[in-house]
This record gives C-alpha cells, structure tokens and sequence, in this order.
C-alpha cells in the first residue's frame, strides 16, 4: 500500500476541518490548535465582570483547576465538587450540558441585569451559542502562618453569607479594628501570635450558576 502523500493529507485535514460547522476563526483556531496557551489574564473576583472573566480565560485554557476556584461554594456543592482534583471530571460534563461552554473564552457579553436577590445574570454569546451565568457574592477568611524558616501555610474558609462577614469586624475601645477569625487548632494546629503572615478578611464574587437559556427558557435579553 502507498502512502499518502504529507500534502494530501493536509488538504484532507483543511477540508474537513473548514467543513464542519463552526462558527468563525476563533473556533477554527481551537479545533486545531487546542487550549490556548498565551499568558493569562488575572485571575480575579472582586467584581461580577471579573469573576465573568476569570471563568471565560478558565475555559479558553480548558482549566478545570482554575475553573473550580471561580466557582462559589454553593455550586461546588450542587455540582458534587469537593475538590480541584476530581472537578476535572465534573468539568467536562458540564461542557456537555451546557453548548458553547468549551467556546466561552471567545464570547462577548449581550446582556447583564441584577436579580432581585441581588446576584448579578451575565447572557454571553460565542459560536452561535448563548451561556447564562449567574456570579453571586461570597464571604471569606484566610490566615498565612508558619514559623520563621517554614514554608508558610494557608487555612481558609468560606462563611455561610456576605452578612456574616461584617459580624467579624468590630471596632475596640481604642477606635482600632477588631477582627475575629473562627480559630480551629484541630485543623491549622497550635499557632503562634508571631507566626501569622497575613490575615484576609473579604467579599468576593463567584460563578453560582453555568446554565444553557435555551433550556431554561432565558434566552430572551
């Protein structure tokens, strides 16, 4: 049997690859080149656009990794997510639930309005297809802390809602702030005042909800 000839077979490729329906360069990019692998835009959350942005870059790199850290707590738990690890897994599904979710690093926001519980529902478009997604409010604490010469470790947790955040923050008889932090020795072991690095305390947005509004009947702007 001959061979195909390299240019034959690259024709062949190119044909099949400009007959399947896609829906511009972008995606024509991504059926032969794969995730994308230029430098990355911030991963952030401290606004709905940002938390929007970082899940869209997740998705352009197809970094389930990263996508489970933009997720908030809630939609970990709905999703069955208890870690980065086997979110991977989870990842993919949800690319097959969900149309154009494998394409959202390439979409442009149509609409966006806050809801009446105060979350914020993004409508994006990429490829033909459209994505709702909803990014909620999330409260949280992280202590950094080791001894000097250790590599330091970081313990965190997310609190049940934004209100709960302002009930750790009070102002002491001196006028300093006062902070408190639910301090578990079981989990983050005997600690020194002098071995803490950094405390945050704050708010950040989170991707709630990944949903295809065709199927829930949200496709309307």
């Amino acid at each position: 049997m001959v061979a195909p000839k390299p240019r034959r077979q690259a024709a062949a490729a190119l044909a099949m690859a400009l007959s399947l329906p896609l829906g511009g360069c972008c995606s024509l990019a991504r059926l032969l080149c794969g995730p994308d692998r230029s430098p990355w835009v911030s991963e952030s959350y401290r606004t709905p656009e940002e938390a929007v942005a970082t899940l869209c870059e997740t998705a352009r790199r197809d970094d389930p990794v990263t996508a489970f850290r933009a997720l908030s707590p809630r939609y970990r738990s709905e999703l069955g997510a208890t870690g980065s690890f086997e979110f991977g897994v989870i990842w993919e599904r949800l690319k097959r639930q969900v149309p154009g979710l494998h394409m959202l690093g390439y979409a442009v926001i149509e609409s966006s309005l806050t809801l009446p519980d105060g979350r914020r529902r993004f409508l994006l478009e990429t490829s033909g297809h459209r994505v709702e997604l909803i990014v909620a409010q999330v409260a949280s604490w992280t202590v950094i802390h080791g001894a000097s010469g250790d590599p330091p470790q970081e313990e965190g947790r997310y609190l049940s809602g934004p209100d709960r955040l302002w009930e750790r923050i009070d102002v002491g008889p001196g006028g300093e702030l006062v902070v408190r932090i639910p301090w578990e020795p079981t989990t983050m072991g005997p600690v020194q005042p002098d071995q803490i690095r950094q405390v945050t305390l704050g708010l950040e947005w989170k991707v709630d909800q990944v949903r295809d509004p065709e199927a829930t009947g949200g496709g309307g702007t």
